[in-house]
């Protein structure tokens, strides 16, 4: 009976080092799940209080993790004027995050179809930001249009030190963005030339508490999205320094503020930071799937196939444990009987 529960005892040691053991390889897949889980809390917040949705990217924003399925708060879809390539455009998108548009339409959109007419001779759409949302929903669409010479149009926007400038706004977002829409056209040297020149700026515009330009969590999450879209790799510890810089903005209630010395929560930082989590979670963010997919692209059930696995194993090797166990203690206790006899 002692040499039996020295057994048991030491194959129980042996099974939680085999446990722990194996925990680490999917340390990627658990710290995934915990981002969920932060995506999850945020969105309650957000559903609980019914933050409103003011502007297309507020409707793109809840669409990117489902949050209209949970709430009565209506998206926001500008009302169609096809004299304004920004409206178009944006409408587009607010349209086709919430499902009311398909890019099976194709050029049949009535939409889609005005937006081309409002592409200029020198391939812009308007201003930087008409020509960058334009082509950002046009790629939607996957229809064709004048695309090299409207990247070029961005692209003439870049500074000397790498960065992407509108009208005062910070340079950060207004790369972070640029990025973004870029990051669909890289088979042009001259994108992934522009692309390595805006990776250096952000990281010259990066302050000592991790943050970037104004520090507010509006900003670093345009720079969380841009580095993810273009393809900056973040596993590992780097992945887990951003997002835990991310979430130093994060209340008790999990709702974000818009700065780290604020007392109130923002409206905005909130939506902003649930958008960036997403990117993380996902590698590539809402914006991006749109311009690729035609859709948000929702989480689905192969995103937790890596937690599932791991699970599993651990599952199926605890099931073998006690099998071998059972068989090892029915096989003494016949010994047993046996001696007995």
């Amino acid at each position: 009976m002692i040499k039996n529960s020295r057994f048991v005892r030491t194959a129980a040691i042996f099974m939680a080092a085999v446990m722990v053991f194996l925990c680490l390889p999917i340390s990627s897949s658990a710290k995934t799940v915990n981002i969920t889980s932060v995506i999850t809390s945020t969105k309650d917040y957000v559903v609980q209080n019914k933050i409103p949705v003011n502007d297309w990217n507020d409707t793109v924003m809840y669409s990117s993790v489902g949050i209209f399925s949970l709430t009565e708060v209506e998206p926001y879809i500008p009302e169609a004027d096809h004299t304004s390539a920004l409206t178009t455009a944006t409408r587009i998108l607010a349209s086709i995050s919430v499902g009311q548009a398909d890019r099976s339409e194709g050029e049949k959109n009535a939409d889609v179809e005005a937006l081309k007419e409002l592409q200029n001779q020198d391939g812009s759409f308007g201003d930087f930001y008409d020509t960058l949302y334009s082509v950002m929903a046009l790629k939607a669409f996957d229809v064709t249009f004048k695309s090299e010479k409207a990247v070029e149009v961005i692209l003439s926007y870049l500074n000397e030190d790498g960065g992407f400038y509108y009208e005062g706004e910070s340079p950060v977002r207004t790369t972070g963005r640029a990025m973004t829409v870029l990051s669909m056209f890289t088979a042009d040297p001259k994108v992934t030339n522009a692309l390595n020149k805006n990776i250096e700026f952000l990281e010259s515009k990066k302050l000592e508490n991790g943050l970037y330009d104004d520090g507010t969590c509006v900003t670093y999450c345009c720079a969380m999205i841009g580095l993810l879209d273009v393809g900056v790799t973040m596993i590992g510890d780097e992945r887990v320094d951003m997002t835990s810089t991310l979430l130093e903005f994060k209340n008790s209630d999990h709702s974000f503020n818009m700065n780290l010395e604020d007392e109130e929560s923002d409206d905005t930082a909130t939506l902003y930071a649930l958008t960036a989590l997403d990117a993380v979670g996902r590698s590539d963010s809402v914006y991006a799937r749109i311009m690729e997919k035609g859709s948000v692209n929702q989480y689905s059930l192969k995103d937790y196939i890596p937690f599932f696995t791991g699970y599993g194993i651990l599952a199926l090797i605890s099931i073998v444990f006690w099998v071998y166990i059972m068989f090892f203690r029915g096989r003494n206790n016949n010994k047993k009987v046996e001696n007995e006899i």
